[in-house]
Formats: structure tokens, sequence, C-alpha cells
């Protein structure tokens, strides 16, 4: 398991995926077993290249097919390939060679974009996670948005959220938008549908992270929703290769990446329980500032944002203008 911090916010340290490791087909391949000997990982990346087309730019870029194939194993941009592939589940490197060539082409085919640390387009923010930040930003749209992390709002909270948290989740994406700023959040139910929605409303380009590939689009009630990000010019992004399922490990490595792509995190509504916390402990260890919306004693959906105000770690905000003014939109 990588490092994730669980919903009261602690730190759970560990070294790779092993739940969503590798797409179906290699999970469908018969046999599938360890090469016998060892390999170098300069022969593992000759063995990639050669899965692919003759002529294909990848096969000269070894530094980036390395960094393709660590993402199609799930694995972080600074993890060993060879461990990688080699501890998490017993694989013929031909197999997995096949399944890097066949994430790199469906990629292609689909028009999804796979970007490394270096292009002009990777996010800067993305480097304050060190050894933990992403090997490949798989993304549908322009990622042009994620450079000016000072002008984005991550935005996260319950799926089971009530009208109130909604309706203030709502407002403050559209002043944040109005503003000039963008939202960043994961696309799920609740409080993140409600902040696109808010985005949408002011003409704003939301950022949307999946815990899935980009090709299939999680959660699928939301599908229209992405399709109109990507139709105004926002982004639909992941860590995960194409055709990647979602999984719980996923969506809790998710909010490290929400948490770092941006300048500040709000919390719109939050139950005690709510895995959106896990991206206020990111945004603490990485010193983003922290706002929750304060929600009624009553409200059991709101018990976990009341918690992070009490405990000092989120500052309490009642209208978008706050907001706004603490980002210094306008």
């Amino acid at each position: 398991m990588g490092n994730r911090v669980d919903a009261n916010g602690n730190l759970h340290r560990g070294t790779g995926d092993r739940g969503g490791q590798f797409e179906s087909k290699l999970n469908s391949a018969p046999g599938a077993e360890l090469a016998e000997g060892v390999i170098s990982e300069e022969a593992l990346l000759g063995l990639l290249s050669d899965e692919l087309p003759e002529g294909h730019p990848l096969r000269d870029d070894p530094a980036r097919l390395r960094l393709i194939a660590l993402s199609v194993a799930g694995a972080s941009a600074s993890a060993d390939l060879l461990e990688v592939t080699r501890g998490a589940r017993a694989l013929r490197d031909d197999i997995f060679a096949r399944s890097v060539a066949a994430a790199v082409l469906t990629a292609e085919r689909k028009g999804i974009r796979a970007v490394v640390a270096g292009d002009g387009s990777w996010p800067a923010g993305f480097d304050d996670l060190g050894d933990d930040k992403p090997a490949v930003l798989w993304s549908r749209g322009d990622l042009s948005a994620l450079g000016d992390r000072e002008r984005l709002l991550t935005i996260v909270g319950s799926r089971s959220s009530s009208g109130f948290g909604e309706q203030a989740t709502e407002a403050i994406a559209r002043a944040v938008s109005e503003a000039g700023g963008s939202v960043v959040c994961d696309g799920g139910y609740g409080i993140a549908g409600a902040a696109i929605r808010g985005s949408l409303d002011a003409g704003g380009k939301p950022i949307v992270f999946l815990p899935s590939g980009v090709d299939r689009l999680y959660p699928a009630g939301h599908v229209s929703l992405f399709e109109k990000v990507e139709s105004v010019g926002g982004v639909v992004v992941s860590e995960f290769p194409p055709g990647g399922s979602p999984t719980m490990y996923r969506l809790q490595r998710n909010m490290r990446l929400l948490a770092a792509a941006s300048t500040a995190t709000l919390v719109g509504e939050a139950g005690s329980r709510s895995r959106s916390l896990g991206a206020v402990g990111h945004s603490l260890a990485l010193r983003r500032q922290v706002f929750a919306v304060p929600g009624a004693e009553a409200l059991p959906s709101a018990a976990g944002t009341n918690r992070l105000i009490e405990m000092g770690d989120a500052t309490p905000v009642s209208d978008a203008g706050a907001v706004v003014a603490a980002l210094r939109l306008s």
C-alpha cells in the first residue's frame, strides 16, 4: 500500500498499489508468473520498447517509457521499476511489457495525453509530494490551468451531503470562478458535484481528478457533467492509466493529488468518517490553507467539518467572499 492519510488525518506509509496494479489484460493472462533469472531495468525497458510499433517516439525515450510503466504498475515516480513489477505480483516480463504498450496505444487512440515531470504542462505543485508524486498524469482536456496553483481552490466533502452544504459549496465555487480562479475536485456525488456545477454556472473551467482511468469516467452518474467540463475547456485527469477501475485504494490515493494541486482546500461539508478528510491531512502536511463551512451541530454530515474548525485545523468561512479574499483573487 502507498502513503495515505486516513479520515482522521493519520499518515500511513507503504510502497505500492496491491489492489489495482495491473488492468484486465494482465489479470486475465493465463499462467502469469515471474520470468526466471534476473533481468536488468535496461533489459526490461528494451522489452517494453519492442512491444511498441516501429518509429514510435517512446522507443527512443526510455526515461519517459519508464515513468509510463510505473504508472501502469500503480507506482509513484520514485519507485524502483524492477521491484514494482517483481514484488507486486507474479508476472512475466513480456506480459507486463504488452500491458504497457496497450496503455500507450489506447491513450493515443482515445486522445488521452500522458504528461510527466519535466513537461511544460506538469503542475509544479505535485513536486511538493517528493517521492510520492505521480509517475504520469493522463488527461482529457487542457492541463495548463494546473500551472497556476495560486489561483486554484480544491473543494472536497461528503458524497451524502445536505442541501445546505451543497448550496454553500456551489456559491463558493461560483464566486471563485467569477473572480478568475479555478475549482479542483474529484467529481464525486454530493459536495464535489456541487463544486463542478457552481464553477460551470460561472463560466469556469473545473479540474477533475478521477480515481480511475480518464476513459472510465467515475461515477457513472456524472458522465454528462464531466463531458461538459471538457467542452468548456476544463480538464479530467488521473494518475491511473486508461482502463483503470476505481477502487477504495485509488480513491484514497487521489486525496494527495487534490491537496497538492491547489493553494488551499475547502471542505464544503463532511461527516466524521468522510473519506474527503484525508485531503485535509495531506493539505496540512503540504502547508496548504484549509477552510471549512460550518454546519449545524445536529447535522451528522457536518460533524467532521465542525470538528476541523473546533480543532483549529480549518478556518471557518460562512460566505464566498471570504474565500475569494483569502485566495487574493480580487
